[in-house]
């Protein structure tokens, strides 16, 4: 089963940054590979929780981890679940909202998942970042290689007739555009299903790659090739995220020293954190070279979705916002304009109330509790990208950042 695991892992970290060109290339079935193969880790899961138990070992072993243990972020990614079904099951629109509780939920599946085979298993967590982590690597450098063809080389005349005919996994009924422009720049989305989608894959395999055993020169060269990509990718979101991953990887050798300065100058050390933050976000918004239509949305959506939320704060808004939103309208309308929160816990908010929240809230402060400290560069650009935009609308990135933190947890006892 162990041998089940393993490829299973390293099929999904081979596949995620090429699920654009997958749902591109080939046949419509192909677009629910991610689905299948977390069913197949389930499958797998179940065989070896019933062989056990046929086997009569002891049951207080076999114990599912959100139930035989106080895990808290466990608990509330359980919680926020059983929540998400319960207003699935209430909603008027069942189709719109369990298509948006697919997008919602889907992370706190994967992250309740890998911990259950955790659980029964003490060598999965560490294999599945051995593996998983190479892997994707690998394949995020091939996702570059390919985007640098399109953009710069001739791949986009070659691969305008597929483009073109082929409907997007993201929005049903959208169909994906060949490239996505800012002014008079064409933003790389290398073989994802967009330049978001691209840069926030190549967000965690830069910082995959700053904490892996590779050698210093092939780590310069693979963050190198993965920066770029977040630059052509044109998102200010992750080329901020970038900054705080690599600005954590140079200060976290030196916390000690950092926390003995910190200790004797707090007023000055908070003056320059606010200074220099400032000054990073004065600088992404008005750089030239990143200046392009929809960055007041950016503000404005929010805001909106926020106000929408506040009509009535225990309301069941699933489905009436993001993607199965626009789905609807795209259906029934012929038109895919729908509200848009652009931030994940503002979403989260408006489509699940405060309720929803709160337990969002408590899975993500439990997680800060549980993570390795050499995890805590990539959790914290998480933070910074989710209240940029909804970036758990993409599966690919939403199924990565929670294996991800499942990776990064405290081995449990």
């Amino acid at each position: 089963m162990n041998r089940l695991f393993k490829w299973l892992a390293i099929i999904l970290a081979l596949c995620l940054p090429w699920h654009g060109a997958i749902t591109v290339f080939l046949p419509d079935f192909f677009r629910y590979w991610k689905e299948i193969v977390l069913v197949f880790f389930f499958a797998g899961f179940c065989w070896e929780y019933f062989k056990n138990i046929k086997n009569k070992k002891s049951l207080k072993d076999w114990i599912p981890a959100f139930a035989g243990r106080r895990d808290g972020e466990i608990i509330f990614a359980g919680l926020f679940l059983v929540y998400g079904l319960v207003l699935v099951l209430f909603s008027a629109d069942k189709v719109s909202s369990l298509m948006a509780f697919r997008y919602l939920g889907l992370g706190f599946s994967v992250y309740l998942l890998f911990s259950l085979i955790s659980q029964n298993s003490a060598k999965f967590r560490k294999s599945f970042k051995k593996y998983f982590s190479g892997t994707f690597i690998f394949s995020v450098t091939f996702s570059t290689l390919f985007g640098s063809w399109m953009k710069f080389g001739n791949g986009a005349e070659i691969t305008r007739n597929f483009y073109s005919q082929t409907i997007s996994s993201w929005v049903p009924g959208q169909t994906i555009p060949l490239w996505h422009e800012a002014g008079n720049f064409i933003r790389m989305q290398g073989a994802s299903s967009g330049p978001i989608e691209f840069s926030h894959l190549l967000l965690v395999a830069l910082f995959l790659t700053l904490i892996s055993k590779l050698k210093n020169l092939y780590k310069i060269l693979f963050s190198a090739v993965f920066l770029f990509g977040i630059w052509q990718s044109y998102s200010r979101a992750a080329i901020l995220g970038a900054i705080i991953i690599l600005l954590f990887h140079l200060i976290y050798p030196l916390k000690d020293k950092i926390s003995e300065i910190i200790k004797k100058n707090k007023k000055k050390v908070l003056i320059t954190v606010l200074v220099v933050i400032f000054a990073g976000f004065w600088g992404i918004q008005n750089t030239n070279t990143l200046e392009r239509a929809g960055t007041l949305e950016h503000f404005t959506r929010p805001v909106e979705a926020a106000k929408f939320g506040l009509d009535n704060i225990f309301s069941n808004n699933l489905g009436k916002l993001g993607p199965a939103a626009r789905a609807k309208n795209l259906r029934e309308n012929n038109n895919d304009s729908a509200m848009i929160a652009e931030n994940v816990f503002i979403d989260i908010f408006a489509q699940m109330g405060i309720i929803g929240l709160i337990l969002y809230l408590l899975f993500f402060f439990y997680l800060a509790k549980e993570l390795e400290p050499k995890f805590l560069g990539i959790f914290l650009a998480s933070l910074l990208v989710m209240n940029l935009a909804t970036i758990f609308d993409m599966t690919p990135v939403s199924i990565l950042f929670f294996a991800i933190f499942f990776i990064g947890t405290k081995k449990k006892l």
